[in-house]
């Protein structure tokens, strides 16, 4: 049985340490976020991944440590 895993402290954490959002106030997925996320998630092999509003990229390079065999898509 998979065990549900509460993140919403740690990225609170991670999020309230940064200084401030860019000019336009948007806020981006620190990398140790998406690699926490992706950890979590378990392992995945020869899938399509789709980022929507991937922004910098965080959460792709964040993932590509786990899921190297993918296929990504960032919009």
């Amino acid at each position: 049985m998979n065990e549900c895993v509460d993140l919403s402290l740690f990225y609170k954490s991670q999020i309230n340490n940064r200084k401030s959002s860019d000019k336009l106030g948007r806020y981006y997925t620190p990398r140790l976020i998406a690699e926490t996320l992706c950890l979590q998630l378990g392992k995945y092999n020869n899938c399509s991944i789709l980022d929507l509003g991937c922004g910098s990229g965080n959460l792709i390079t964040g993932s590509l440590k786990y899921w190297n065999d993918c296929i990504y898509h960032g919009c």
